[in-house]
C-alpha cells in the first residue's frame, strides 16, 4: 500500500523536474513509463487478469525512449484514458463495498482512489509537457529551415 503514494511522489517529482527544465521531458517520460510497465507486469503476474497498464505505460516509455513526442503523448493520453475508465467503474463505489469486492482493506481503497486521481492528473500534466516540448522542437526546426533558404 505504501508503494502507491511513494511512487506517485517520485513520478510527480520527476514531472516537476521536467517542467522546470532540470530533466529532459522525454527521458522523464521514459523513466516514468518504464516504472509503471514493471509495476503492471508485476500486477499481471500476481493474478490481476484485468491489468493492462503495461500497454499504456509501455507506449509512454517507448515514445520517451525513442524521442518520439507523438508516441509518448499518445502513451500519456492512453494512461489518462485508462485511469478514467477505472475511476468511472469503481470511483462511485462506497469504499466499504470496494474493499469487500476487491478483497482489500478499507484504508487501501482510500489510498487507491487518491492514487488513481493523482496519477491521472500527473499523466495529464506530463502529456502537456510532451506537447509543449514538441512545439519547441517544431519551432526550432522551422527557424533552422528558414535560415537554410
Amino acid at each position: 500500500m505504501c508503494l502507491m503514494p511513494l511512487s506517485q511522489f517520485a513520478a510527480c517529482g520527476l514531472t516537476y523536474a521536467a517542467a522546470t527544465g532540470l530533466v529532459d521531458v522525454m527521458r522523464a517520460s521514459c523513466a516514468i513509463g518504464s516504472f509503471y510497465v514493471l509495476w503492471a507486469v508485476h500486477n499481471k503476474r500476481s493474478g490481476n487478469v484485468n491489468e493492462k497498464g503495461h500497454f499504456t505505460a509501455g507506449a509512454l516509455a517507448i515514445g520517451g525512449g525513442m524521442g518520439s513526442h507523438i508516441f509518448a503523448a499518445l502513451g500519456a493520453a492512453s494512461v489518462v484514458g485508462s485511469i478514467a475508465l477505472v475511476l468511472v467503474k469503481v470511483g462511485p463505489w462506497p469504499r466499504a463495498e470496494m474493499a469487500y469486492v476487491m478483497k482489500r482493506t478499507y484504508g487501501w481503497t482510500g489510498v487507491f482512489k487518491a492514487y488513481m486521481l493523482s496519477m491521472m492528473l500527473q499523466m495529464f500534466v506530463l502529456g502537456g509537457l510532451i506537447v509543449r516540448d514538441y512545439s519547441v522542437v517544431l519551432a526550432q526546426r522551422a527557424a533552422s529551415a528558414g535560415r537554410a533558404l
